[in-house]
């Protein structure tokens, strides 16, 4: 994966930050954003779509937000400089949101909320895309299909939000997907008993 970027000339940060988050989402079970979208990426690479070795930049807007420019590079490396400098702003004021504008496909945006649990914060991710899915009785689609990871360092919750990961952690570094896309609700159900069970 790692000699496909660097074969078509992407930067060192931005090929790492791609490679460390497909294969977060390779581990968790959610292939359709995990290792196989690197011939994809690298297409985009390739074609002159994505820029190879993007400047990423940020506007501070206030104590607790900012912007991350992501110079229309992967969205995998300005995700994680996101997510970085959320934690960093957080640590000084309790709290903090950072947005990214020109980016790209970002995967499984779940790579991101481990990220910042791994810092010892409850973490959010989440992004948009267009629009994909119809209303009911709708010819064309007019709703934004979003998936909304969240990570969250407590032994008593776990959420789920439609078919997205579900990610449960009780001490940094130590989480366990207890979803996978088109797993029943029951399914995920036992799945959070027994974890609870195993931390208890």
């Amino acid at each position: 994966m790692i000699a496909a970027f660097r074969r078509v000339g992407t930067s060192e940060p931005s090929l790492q930050a791609a490679t460390r988050a497909m294969m977060h989402a390779s581990r968790v079970g959610v292939d359709s954003h995990g290792v196989r979208l690197t011939q994809h990426y690298c297409q985009m690479l390739k074609g002159g779509r994505l820029n190879k070795k993007p400047q990423l930049t940020i506007e501070q807007k206030g104590p607790s937000s900012a912007t991350v420019d992501g110079d229309d590079g992967l969205g995998h490396y300005a995700a994680y400089r996101a997510m970085e400098l959320a934690c960093d702003l957080a640590r000084e004021t309790g709290m903090a949101g950072v947005g990214v504008r020109r980016s790209s496909h970002l995967g499984a945006a779940g790579a991101y909320a481990l990220a910042g649990a791994e810092q010892g914060f409850m973490s959010f991710a989440t992004t948009n895309t267009d629009s994909m899915v119809p209303l009911f009785g709708e010819p064309r689609p007019s709703m934004v299909q979003t998936r909304w990871p969240l990570l969250h360092r407590s032994r008593t919750e776990a959420m789920a939000f439609g078919h997205g990961n579900i990610i449960y952690s009780n001490e940094p570094g130590s989480s366990l997907s207890l979803a996978r896309q088109g797993a029943s609700w029951r399914r995920r159900r036992r799945q959070v008993r027994r974890a609870d069970d195993q931390c208890a």
